[in-house]
């Protein structure tokens, strides 16, 4: 079931989205850049904070391969939410549909951002919230995230209320091996 509003306050519309509306360019124009100077860093159990200087940036075909990244999620049944402003994606999430953990209690948060030029104003927030009330509403218990380890991405899902992941799934760390895994109780 779609999920579509406007809010008033900076007219972005938030809806989840269906397999035919993530064609190849929903993010031709999405800025996805991150200059990253301080990172947190799993060390005998332990999160240790460390200067490592780097820059993340999405060329024109990662972006596309996102967008089927998408795509394939909505067809097998995930969660994508995007958010648009006058028609143009500026943010987005996605949760695949397959369950896993001693008690089938996750789903993983694959995605979450807002294109660079509009950080800081509130769209993350909002696109979390509402992704995770979808997730709620489909009886999902936590969500799990391999979490970006800056501390810029690492205070904002903090702030969401993700904590350390209570069971690490070791072929999502297989991924990404300086990812934060995260989990967030729904």
């Amino acid at each position: 079931m779609p999920i579509t509003d406007k809010n008033k306050l900076d007219n972005i519309e938030y809806r989840q989205l269906s397999p035919e509306e993530i064609p190849d360019s929903l993010l031709i124009n999405f800025g996805r850049q991150q200059e990253t100077h301080r990172v947190l860093a799993m060390v005998n159990g332990q999160l240790i904070e460390k200067e490592d200087h780097f820059i993340d940036v999405w060329d024109e075909s990662r972006l596309i391969e996102v967008a089927g990244e998408l795509r394939d999620c909505a067809q097998a049944g995930g969660i994508v939410l995007g958010a648009f402003e006058t028609k143009k994606c500026i943010g987005f999430s996605s949760i695949l549909p397959d369950r896993f953990g001693s008690r089938d209690q996750y789903c993983e948060l694959t995605l979450c951002h807002v294109t660079e030029e509009l950080r800081g104003k509130g769209i993350g927030r909002e696109i979390f919230r509402r992704i995770c009330a979808i997730a709620k509403s489909k009886n999902t218990e936590k969500l799990y995230l391999s979490t970006h380890p800056s501390i810029e991405t690492q205070a904002f899902y903090r702030a969401m209320g993700c904590v350390l992941a209570e069971e690490v799934n070791p072929e999502i760390l297989s991924r990404e091996p300086l990812d934060i895994q995260l989990e967030k109780s729904l």
